[in-house]
């Protein structure tokens, strides 16, 4: 929704004050939201088979937010 954005923003933003990369495992077929984690900063690293699927790995940096 409208608020979606700022509340990632506002989560990331926490997390950082104690970490320096942000790691998001998303289904390999989830566009939706690759797409959305990539808006706001997300750097695909790479794809990480399991036994039943296969996971495509991004990371957010404390400076990219």
């Amino acid at each position: 929704g409208r608020y979606n954005r700022e509340l990632k923003k506002l989560m990331l933003d926490h997390a950082f004050r104690f970490v320096s990369n942000a790691i998001f495992e998303i289904g390999e077929h989830n566009q939706r939201s690759r797409k959305a984690i990539e808006k706001i900063g997300g750097e695909f690293i790479e794809y990480r088979k399991l036994e039943t699927r296969t996971q495509a790995i991004y990371r957010i940096r404390r400076s990219k937010v």
